[in-house]
């Protein structure tokens, strides 16, 4: 697990990151107030990836997230991922993609009105990160870095608990939390394509 900052009350950074993810406060030093995924880094900085604009997202980009996650209602989602983005010097969307496969997608929920915030779900950090949240998204190659009861403890705190491995492989399973533990991995949606972008960088694809 990676060092964090732990010397402070971690419920109004997630609350500004969850603000900043639906563009309703700006960034320090930024006029953008634009819809975002907000990182929030081990040292508590929150880093948001702004969406696509507009006129860049397709009707087919659009249904290929909604196959993840549903247009309506709109989701409150936390994502457990490799969020050490400053040490990394992952300041764009494409270096932060290479730490995040699955960023693409994200930016795309963010997008269509969902919040996204991405953390590291660090034992310090679980239970504030997940508050109020409406579903969990955990990156397959975090789960070695997680406490036994990581599951539990996230669904404890989230509004209405639904947590899903997002696998590198660009399948989705459910984790159900039992007792201590997390239970079986069952298939929820099977990959539409094994591809980790949904948007673009730079021009790829």
């Amino acid at each position: 697990m990676f060092t964090v900052d732990t010397d402070r009350d971690l419920r109004p950074v997630f609350a500004q990151a969850r603000q900043r993810s639906a563009g309703t406060i700006e960034a320090p030093g930024s006029a953008n107030t634009g819809r975002a995924v907000a990182i929030v880094t081990p040292g508590r900085l929150i880093m948001p990836v702004a969406c696509p604009p507009t006129n860049a997202v397709s009707a087919e980009m659009l249904a290929a997230v909604r196959r993840i996650v549903s247009e309506n209602p709109k989701q409150q989602i936390t994502v457990i991922a490799d969020n050490n983005i400053v040490k990394e010097g992952a300041f764009t969307a494409r270096e932060a993609n290479a730490l995040i496969p699955f960023l693409g997608y994200l930016m795309g929920m963010a997008f269509d009105g969902h919040t996204v915030v991405v953390f590291e779900g660090h034992p310090s950090a679980l239970a504030a990160g997940c508050k109020g949240s409406t579903l969990l998204l955990v990156d397959q190659a975090m789960l070695g870095h997680l406490q036994s009861d990581c599951a539990q403890v996230a669904a404890s705190s989230m509004e209405a608990p639904q947590i899903l491995i997002f696998g590198r492989d660009g399948s989705l399973a459910k984790i159900v939390p039992k007792g201590n533990a997390a239970g079986p991995h069952a298939p929820v949606v099977p990959p539409v394509r094994k591809k980790r972008w949904w948007w673009p960088f730079d021009g790829d694809s």
